[in-house]
């Protein structure tokens, strides 16, 4: 569809923005209120995570406790899932091959309680919760803050602020697990899986310049240094 959602305002008000890829310049903004949000008694503040459905019709925002699904073509929330507690931050993403028998179906990452991390399957066309996947992430980095998975989409790599998961579906058993040395952004190679974790730093430190590398059951490979490339201009 060439366009891109993020939070935004107009005047004082939270606002969502849709940003047209190919005339790089906003299709519209409407405020929250303008989108029906009151009506459904979900917060009006900026979303934790965006994400739009697999047919491309709805996106989903994630907020406080709120899963809101808004109609892109008539600019209209028309859903809400309350109780989920989403958190200061949240991954969001769909499936491919679809779960449990749906074949539009998107995953968030929440937690519940203080020593879980809990993962969502949302149903994206019935805007219902199919099933939920409980990870333990006792401590300080209870919140799974992003969700990813394998090509086969067998396996499900679950992030939150201080370890990274790896979970067989299949068996909904953690398979592995990693401390999680940077919070940077994840990503899964197409081609054979290969799981990609950049390191941004923080407010008071410099990331290494490394984007780091592990297979689909999480043992190190070779990271790739990007430091050469932010000299030179060219890859290593």
């Amino acid at each position: 569809m060439g366009a891109a959602f993020f939070n935004g305002l107009r005047g004082s008000e939270t606002a969502l923005v849709s940003f047209d890829l190919r005339r790089g310049r906003a299709n519209w903004t409407e405020t929250l209120d303008d989108l029906g949000w009151a009506s459904l008694a979900a917060p009006a503040v900026a979303a934790t995570a965006l994400a739009v459905g697999p047919r491309g019709e709805v996106l989903f925002y994630a907020v406080g406790e709120f899963l809101v699904a808004v109609d892109l073509a008539q600019r209209k929330t028309t859903a809400v899932i309350a109780n989920l507690e989403v958190g200061t931050a949240a991954g969001m993403v769909r499936l491919e091959r679809g779960f449990a028998g749906r074949p539009s179906v998107m995953a968030l990452g929440a937690a519940r309680d203080g020593r879980r991390g809990w993962v969502y399957f949302v149903d994206a066309v019935r805007i219902e919760v199919l099933d939920s996947i409980a990870i333990d992430t006792t401590g300080r980095g209870r919140w799974v803050v992003q969700v990813a998975f394998d090509p086969s989409e067998r396996i499900m790599y679950a992030t939150s602020t201080a370890r990274t998961f790896a979970v067989d579906l299949t068996t909904r058993d953690v398979i592995a697990s990693i401390p999680r040395p940077h919070l940077g952004r994840m990503a899964v190679t197409p081609s054979d899986g290969t799981l990609l974790l950049s390191d941004p730093g923080g407010f008071d430190f410099f990331g290494a310049g490394l984007i780091l590398r592990y297979t689909p059951n999480l043992n190190p490979l070779p990271p790739f240094d990007l430091n050469s490339i932010s000299l030179t201009g060219r890859p290593p």
